[in-house]
């Protein structure tokens, strides 16, 4: 978990039909209301900037589902793998000290790891390192419901076998950020905590942003879940130690937005650590990544924009800016696969204008050969999908066909849930499928289902043994 990104995000973008040379606060509100209604508002945090003012922040809907505790603009919500961001950029602020070097290599610090004497600590940053991701998935699983410290966490993942060899490909993995912040830890000789409370927090005025908060109060906003588009319930939280420096932030969207000026104005680190955090990674066969230092690099209307989604337990998280336009958006939702993306895309398209004369441009799409091709023993995705949202509408699954989380997950209630839910529609018109890549040594698939007025997209992932890892609704 901690990040999603499917191929839909900014998809509408392309044209410039719904830009607005002068939005206002209202209309910005209006857009934002109406596009979090489409997306099943529980609550959320919402700010947007244009040249480089403020002109919405705001909190929607409750705190926590069936609760009549509203949303504020202070609320925190966790905001996932938008976390990796600030884990760079102390890496890149002990750079700027003199204290390490990205091109430093990870066994100056934790010569246990695998291959550790052919990593730097920049493979990290960039994903193109090889270690396995410990959290690939949309649900948190037995393991990870006790508590962890970070050095055990990257012990056991870091001392893997790689996925392979570094700078080769390009794959998502949690595990490089936890090293991130060990290497930080070890170097200020402070808690990621303290440093980026004294370091970042305080000094750009973040004072609703915390890390890795141990009991979160009633401040904070409640995750949420609803796997198969049943009722709301409270979300599974991951135990504590597994999110940690790659995603275990909150946050406001207002304080986010503090965070894309600062960065825009040089307030954060040197201009050449700027560089180094903005610059998308190409893999040794020269194939572009667009993904850079916990940010992806992206091309909206021939404008560059930096952008990450998040996700943990409940929550749902995107953060981007646009340093030529001085845009940024932040929305944050406290429903488990919320539809970011949704909001993101309806906000961006009324801010972000066409290209400004001699703007720089990336790829439109990253190039699939920076990523593993994996190989699936069995029936196509395709064949699995159908066969798996028909039992699913059922309430009766073939477990052998699972994994074994997967099928632990798929408990006896979220079958019956995801019967009385899904089963409503009938049998679908069409399926089609779209892929979507790698992920932790899985093919990830988007299942999509056409029925008469509604369209249910799943999320497929399985491993080379032909096996369901997971199978839930993407909203």
């Amino acid at each position: 978990m901690f990040r999603r990104n499917f191929g839909s995000l900014f998809v509408a973008i392309a044209s410039t039909s719904g830009f607005s040379q002068t939005l206002t606060a209202t209309e910005a509100d209006q857009v934002a209301s109406k596009a979090l209604a489409a997306a099943k508002l529980v609550g959320a945090s919402v700010a947007v900037m244009v040249d480089g003012k403020v002109i919405l922040a705001k909190g929607y809907g409750t705190k926590r589902a069936g609760r009549n505790e509203p949303v504020l603009a202070s609320t925190p919500f966790a905001v996932g793998s938008v976390t990796k961001q600030f884990t760079s950029a102390c890496i890149l602020k002990l750079a700027d000290a003199g204290k390490l070097s990205v091109n430093d290599k990870l066994a100056i610090y934790f010569p246990q790891m695998t291959s550790a004497d052919n990593v730097t600590l920049l493979d990290l940053m960039n994903h193109v390192a090889g270690y396995p991701d410990y959290y690939p998935l949309d649900f948190v699983d037995r393991r990870m419901m006790r508590p962890i410290k970070a050095l055990d966490l990257a012990n056991r993942y870091g001392t893997l076998p790689l996925d392979f060899p570094p700078r080769t490909q390009w794959s998502y993995s949690n595990t490089d950020y936890i090293l991130l912040g060990l290497v930080v830890e070890k170097v200020s000789g402070r808690s990621m905590n303290d440093f980026l409370m004294r370091e970042i927090f305080v000094p750009l005025d973040m004072r609703d942003t915390f890390y890795s908060p141990k009991h979160p109060g009633s401040r904070f906003a409640e995750g949420t879940m609803s796997q198969y588009l049943g009722l709301d319930e409270p979300a599974l939280r991951e135990g504590s130690g597994w999110a940690g420096a790659a995603g275990d932030l909150y946050s406001t969207a207002s304080d986010l937005l503090k965070w894309d000026l600062a960065l825009m104005d040089g307030k954060v680190m040197s201009p050449a650590s700027y560089a180094i955090f903005t610059t998308a990674r190409k893999v040794s066969n020269g194939a572009d990544t667009q993904y850079a230092a916990g940010i992806q690099v992206l091309d909206l209307r021939g404008n560059v924009a930096y952008e990450h989604s998040g996700a943990v337990g409940g929550f749902a998280a995107d953060n981007l800016y646009c340093p030529a336009n001085r845009m940024a958006v932040a929305i944050l939702m406290n429903r488990d696969m919320g539809n970011v993306s949704l909001v993101m895309n309806a906000l961006v398209q009324r801010v972000l204008p066409p290209a400004v004369k001699g703007a720089a441009k990336t790829p439109s799409q990253p190039l699939p050969s920076a990523q593993r091709t994996l190989t699936i023993v069995g029936d196509s995705d395709l064949v699995v999908a159908k066969r798996l949202f028909a039992q699913l509408q059922s309430g009766e699954v073939d477990r052998t066909a699972l994994g074994e989380e997967f099928s632990y997950f798929l408990s006896k209630g979220r079958l019956a849930e995801a019967a009385k839910s899904l089963g409503r529609f009938g049998k679908p018109e069409s399926v089609t499928i779209s892929p979507a890549g790698e992920r932790g040594g899985m093919r990830v698939s988007v299942p999509i289902f056409h029925f008469p007025g509604n369209v249910i997209r799943m999320l497929l992932y399985r491993t080379p043994d032909g096996k369901v890892q997971e199978f839930l609704v993407l909203p």
